[in-house]
């Protein structure tokens, strides 16, 4: 079923020179492209930034529905780090001694709930 699949990487890009994989399926003749983003987010930027994102993403989108070459674009957002671990070393990197107290408990409540809603199970 994979056999038709050839998976390139796309060009260097950024200080890191990062790229993007290339997916080219050869029974269905369709080409993806697939990249993962780490952003700090937007929330603490002004609002002239939070502007020029926004109108980035909307050319981004403008443009795929112009062309007509692109069926369908999708975002996955991750919000929280991957597993408890992770977000325990985020945490303790960014905690500070003069945090307000509900910060703390706040914090402390997210890390139990997170970390039950990360963890996998199996049944058998």
């Amino acid at each position: 079923m994979l056999q038709g699949i050839k998976i390139h990487d796309g060009p260097p890009h950024g200080s890191q020179l990062q790229r993007v994989g290339v997916i080219h399926d050869d029974a269905t003749k369709t080409w993806a492209v697939t990249a993962s983003i780490v952003h700090p987010g937007i929330g603490m930027k002004d609002t002239e930034e939070r502007s020029r994102y926004g109108e980035a993403l909307a050319g981004l989108l403008d443009v795929a529905g112009r062309t007509e070459k692109v069926d369908e674009i999708l975002f996955m957002v991750r919000t929280v780090p991957e597993d408890g671990a992770e977000r325990d070393l985020w945490v303790n990197k960014h905690r500070r001694d003069n945090a307000p107290q509900l910060s703390e408990v706040v914090n402390s409540d997210l890390a139990v709930g997170l970390t039950q809603a990360s963890v996998r199970t199996s049944s058998s």
